[in-house]
């Protein structure tokens, strides 16, 4: 039997909701409500859901969208009863709305060269517009992000698969950013950059997660006087792409620290700077003594303009 003064969990909920007479989504709280009973954890859920709302309440066309698609607000209940992360990634972006109203776009799997190919044609359309570029590319990755999550949900990918989906998506975004950010330097030696984003860890094992950041190094192979000082603007300017916040967020944290000389050196390597220091890290793998984060370093190199393998790749010829 309920005690005397206690406060129902879905009232509770809304409790923690700013209401006042003129939000215009209180009339969401009943949908709202039905929507969350029938989730695992549905008193969270709804405060999940009132937390979109809210956050919402002054964007009628996202209201809009709801009420002309009841369906979507079951899909979005299911992704804000997963996970705490998924509803405040949904509540934070909430232009992905639109991705929810086809189960077959929204489920469906991912071509990467043409996904690849319609996003280099998007850029190019805002040529010069450095900021809509920017917010383009984040766009981009939380709409394909949020696909992820989605097939995750419904038990359609993989670990292993979702993992390669991710990595895909980043590898992606780091062969865009770097040819924008060439094209951006002032001072350019030559048409085609001689430079390779080299990856670790997460990504560099293909195994990266929703909220891995990118472990990277920057090479380059190019005897020009100018080469050096070139590429260190571009590594840089690369960098600030990545890990710029704008109205769509944020693309990747960036930990640039496993180059040769770490925190201390230079952000870009010679590439037969790099080959030496991959045979010497090789070596080191199999002595006793060596670090355990040097063993479990696994290399996959990805080079402007197209994807390579390892065994094609030189910097992997240590592998």
């Amino acid at each position: 039997m309920p005690q005397v003064g206690a406060v129902p969990p879905c009232a509770a909920a809304i409790g923690k909701c700013r209401l006042t007479a003129s939000d215009a989504w209180i009339d969401w709280c009943p949908a709202a409500i039905a929507a969350a009973a029938s989730r695992r954890s549905p008193d969270a859920t709804l405060e999940r859901l009132l937390g979109l709302f809210e956050s919402i309440s002054r964007r009628e066309a996202y209201l809009a969208l709801l009420h002309e698609y009841p369906h979507a607000l079951d899909r979005v209940a299911d992704l804000m009863s997963a996970s705490p992360w998924v509803a405040q990634y949904i509540t934070q972006f909430p232009i992905l709305l639109d991705e929810l109203l086809d189960a077959r776009t929204l489920l469906a799997k991912p071509d990467w060269t043409a996904l690849q190919a319609g996003l280099r044609d998007s850029l190019a359309t805002a040529d010069g517009d450095i900021e809509r570029q920017m917010d383009m590319l984040r766009h981009f990755k939380n709409t394909h992000t949020l696909h992820c999550v989605a097939q995750d949900l419904a038990g359609t990918l993989p670990l292993e698969t979702l993992s390669d989906h991710l990595s895909d998506l980043a590898t992606i975004i780091l062969e865009e950013v770097l040819q924008l950010s060439w094209r951006g330097l002032r001072q350019r030696h030559r048409d085609n950059p001689l430079f390779a984003v080299v990856a670790y860890g997460k990504l560099g094992g293909k195994e990266l997660g929703y909220a891995s950041d990118l472990d990277i190094v920057f090479v380059y192979d190019d005897p020009a006087a100018e080469a050096a000082e070139n590429y260190a603007r571009l590594a840089q300017r690369i960098n600030n792409w990545l890990t710029s916040v704008t109205s769509a967020g944020i693309l990747y944290e960036t930990d640039l620290r496993l180059r040769p000389d770490g925190v201390s050196g230079l952000l870009v390597t010679p590439l037969d700077t790099m080959r030496r220091y991959q045979l010497t890290a090789s070596l080191a793998m199999g002595t006793p003594g060596a670090d355990a984060s040097t063993r479990r370093r696994r290399r996959h190199c990805h080079w402007p303009c197209f994807r390579t393998t390892p065994q094609r790749n030189p910097l992997c010829a240590a592998r």
